[in-house]
């Protein structure tokens, strides 16, 4: 009797083992999308060169031919009124 009651103790004990493991194994875990980061925007034309940066010099004689004493207050309002259209 004590033989029966190992044996149907064994063979439950197989059938459950068997049972759990023919079920599916759990879908994997789905990550989220990954997003693109957005790109920095590369400007649209290369950083000039230091021959290409205008300097003080290369406006000097363009001012001394454009600018005089009698109209030097309206010339420096509208390099001023320039200036602020650009920002």
């Amino acid at each position: 009797m004590m033989k029966r009651f190992w044996l149907l103790l064994a063979l439950s004990a197989f059938t459950c083992a068997a049972l759990a493991c023919a079920e599916d194994p759990p879908p994997p875990i789905e990550e989220e999308p990954q997003v693109p980061r957005p790109q920095p925007a590369l400007a649209a034309d290369p950083e000039p060169t230091p021959t290409e940066v205008p300097i003080p010099e290369d406006f000097a004689a363009e001012a001394e031919r454009d600018i005089s004493t009698s109209d030097l207050r309206a010339q420096l309002d509208a390099l001023e009124q320039e200036i602020t259209m650009d920002k």
